[in-house]
């Protein structure tokens, strides 16, 4: 089976927050939620291999952010090309922020 057979196979369509359906990768995933599966010899997140099949290479120093906000979803139409600024800037605007930074501590207190 080919990549782009691999992703489409294990994915769910599911309503997200955007007027077209997300399209969430079932396979493993990091604790982020973001989806992981082996690619060109080492693992890869499926956002950013979906992006690669239908869009592309991926420029250097750019990251494939989420229109949609969901880590797990590799729909093509929800993906966009940002720089780390470009991707904090996005998650303040969406009012993400706080809910980050909130995780963030919680994570440090429960490992200390």
């Amino acid at each position: 089976m080919d990549v782009k057979s691999k992703l489409l196979f294990l994915i769910q369509v599911a309503q997200g927050p955007l007027s077209t359906d997300c399209w969430i990768w079932l396979g493993s995933r990091n604790n982020g939620g973001y989806g992981y599966m082996a690619y060109n010899g080492w693992s890869e997140g499926v956002h950013r291999i979906s992006w690669i099949i239908h869009r592309g290479p991926i420029p250097l120093g750019m990251w494939i952010c989420h229109h949609c906000d969901q880590p797990g979803c590799l729909r093509p139409d929800h993906l966009f090309l940002g720089t780390p600024q470009d991707n904090v800037a996005d998650m303040i605007a969406k009012g993400r922020y706080r809910a980050v930074q909130q995780i963030r501590l919680a994570a440090e207190r429960s490992d200390g």
